[in-house]
Formats: structure tokens, sequence, C-alpha cells
């Protein structure tokens, strides 16, 4: 259709086998609001995938300084989900927590989209005692995820997740407060940040 550029994909996992096969071969751009893996940064892409959030690089980091500065752990496991995004970032974070922060992990536990139960891996991570957990995964498979962890467990671990949890209707579908859960997660801000604000409240009378 001789279309420019693309918004999207949203996933890693989806986005580094379309811009392979779809958008660098017909030079078209590629414009991701998150796809945050490595595995984009990677890309021999001629200049033509970019995308709008940092990359996993940064918030592997940042989740190991707030794991081990704000919660004061000194051992981790992580749960992740089973492809590019959830091991990159999981490796990053185990590998940062350790180097930088003196840190063990105990564990890194990989699970697979929609299963129908997952205490058998939820008890694989907590198997140790690790003073914090880091659940690497998106909503559609957090609700069980929880729902299975808070069963299996008394909520006695600080778990932190990244944006990809990041959902305000989680606590009700897991019947849960999740008070023992932290994220973290990419924001703007600056003197850009402050313009756009301006402009869109000017045009439409309401904060963006």
């Amino acid at each position: 259709a001789g279309v420019p550029s693309v918004c999207g994909s949203a996933s890693s996992g989806v986005n580094v086998p379309v811009s392979q096969e779809v958008f660098i071969p017909n030079e078209v751009v590629g414009c991701s609001p998150s796809s945050t893996a490595l595995s984009v940064t990677n890309l021999e892409d001629d200049d033509y995938i970019f995308r709008t959030a940092p990359s996993d690089q940064l918030q592997g980091r940042v989740m190991a300084q707030v794991s081990s500065q704000r919660l004061e752990a000194s051992s981790a496991a992580t749960l992740f989900v089973n492809n590019d995004y959830g091991q990159q970032l999981s490796n990053r974070f185990s590998n940062v927590f350790e180097d930088e922060f003196d840190g063990t992990v105990q564990a890194q536990v990989a699970y697979n989209q929609g299963e129908s139960s997952y205490t058998s891996v939820i008890q694989e991570a907590l198997a140790d005692g690790p003073d914090v957990v880091n659940v690497i995964g998106y909503p559609e498979d957090g609700a069980q995820l929880f729902r299975d962890y808070y069963s299996a467990s008394d909520g006695s671990e600080d778990i932190i997740v990244p944006d990809g949890l990041r959902d305000g209707a989680l606590p009700a579908q897991v019947g849960n407060d999740m008070a023992n859960v932290i994220g973290t997660a990419p924001a703007a801000g600056g003197p850009n940040r402050e313009a756009f604000v301006q402009k869109f409240e000017d045009e439409y009378g309401e904060a963006p």
C-alpha cells in the first residue's frame, strides 16, 4: 500500500521477526512504543527501526538498584516469560544485581504463556527463600500467575515487576491487594515533556 511508516510492533518477540521479514526489506520505518529487548537494539536495521521506550539494558539495571537499595535485598530469583523480552531482562537484572550490588541470584526460572497453572515454576523460584523475586511478563498471564503465587506463599517476599506487568486492574483480578509488589517503568520528564503537555492542554482542554 506504500505506507512509509508503521507504529509498532509492541512486543519485542513480534517486532524482531516483523522488522526482519517485512519492514527492513521493504524500507518501511517501524517505530514501537515499547519493544524494549536487547534483540531490537542489535537489529541490522539499515536505520528503519525505532522505539520510544528505553531498552531493558536500563530497566534491568534500575530494577537491580531498587531491589538492592530500596528493598535491601541481598538475594533474588527471577520468574520470567520465556521469550526474548523475559530472557534478556532477567539476564540483565541478574548480572547487574550480582556484579554491581554484590547480590546473589539463586534462580532464573522461565515460564510459558497461556498455562493453566504456574504453581510449579513459582515453587522453583521460591525454593531457596530469595529476599526479592523479579517477575517479568504481561498482564494476560499475570493474573493467573499471581493467583497461584498467593496460594503458594504468604506474600512475605518482596516482588518487583517491570512495566510489562503494569496494570491497575491486576489486584482485582488476582483477589489480593498485592501490597508486596513494587514496579519500575520508564517515564518522560523535562522541558520537552512540559512543552508537549502545554500544547496538548491548549488544544484539547485536558491533560494528556
